[in-house]
């Protein structure tokens, strides 16, 4: 194969990838299993390929490490259960890491070992890369049917040195993972109002630390829209962010810089809020 080709190829092997894994699914669609995801890239490979100048189609080298890092997802399990899955860096192996009767909710990847922390009903699990050693680290309460978003398990989102598991569960929770210890840092601002309903002027919801760890990108979530904040989590001060008429800085795809120093974040329509990239 010509050696200029081959980024091209990897690079749009890896496009699709990540594209079958990150758009979500359509209420009531087929949901796409995890074979498709090897044959979308193999496909891809194979409709790309150069042909030789004797009109036969080359069959592309194999690339070692295609990914940079192994690529977790969510996918659909033989029972029809939704179930965290592991792409590996070869792009092509494919390991499925839970094996639960229900589905998983949402989950979160240690960086440092591939432990995967998820969420089932109200339960906050953890189970290593390899799905062994499958424990449970929170047990909460059931859902208020009436409040379900105050009370609710969500978001485990790891420390970039894999010691402390960040969640939401009435609040904002630190959990030591050396330790087992819990803390509830920031406690949702709820208003009781009539008929048992709980009205949220202010939930937290992790997103994701910067590089260096001392900084956590967290959501603010309200009755009538969200807004996003930064966490310290040494000194526990947080920090409102604030931009220009039609920034919105929460809830699209918010990426940190290496240095820390500066978010990056992105939305290609958002209702009323203008789309466009953001920086912070």
């Amino acid at each position: 194969m010509n050696k200029q080709f081959r980024p091209l190829l990897a690079l749009l092997a890896l496009a699709v990838a990540l594209l079958a894994c990150a758009i979500p699914p359509i209420p009531g669609a087929p949901t796409t299993s995890p074979d498709a995801v090897s044959t979308a890239v193999a496909l891809t490979f194979q409709a790309l390929t150069p042909p030789s100048e004797g009109g036969e189609t080359l069959v592309p080298e194999p690339v070692a490490g295609l990914l940079p890092r192994s690529l977790y997802y969510l996918g659909t399990d033989n029972a029809g259960l939704t179930q965290v899955f592991r792409i590996e860096r070869d792009g092509t192996t494919r390991n499925q890491v839970t094996t639960e009767t229900v589905n998983v909710l949402d989950y979160g990847v240690s960086p440092v070992d591939g432990s995967v922390a998820y969420v089932i009903e109200n339960q906050l699990l953890r189970v290593n890369a390899d799905g062994s050693d499958r424990r449970v680290l929170v047990e909460g309460e059931a859902i208020d049917v009436n409040n379900p978003f105050v009370n609710r398990i969500s978001s485990p989102v790891f420390s970039p040195n894999g010691q402390t598991l960040t969640y939401s569960y009435r609040g904002l929770n630190l959990y030591a993972l050396a330790t087992g210890v819990n803390n509830l840092v920031l406690e949702n601002d709820t208003e009781e109002m009539s008929g048992d309903i709980v009205f949220p002027n202010e939930l937290y919801i992790p997103e994701k630390y910067s590089p260096d760890g001392s900084r956590l990108l967290i959501t603010l979530a309200y009755y009538e829209g969200a807004s996003a904040a930064i966490y310290y989590p040494e000194s526990k001060a947080l920090v409102r962010l604030s931009g220009a008429e039609g920034a919105f800085i929460c809830c699209g795809d918010p990426n940190w810089t290496a240095d820390s120093t500066t978010l990056y974040s992105a939305n290609p329509s958002m209702g009323m809020f203008s789309s466009g990239m953001w920086r912070v």
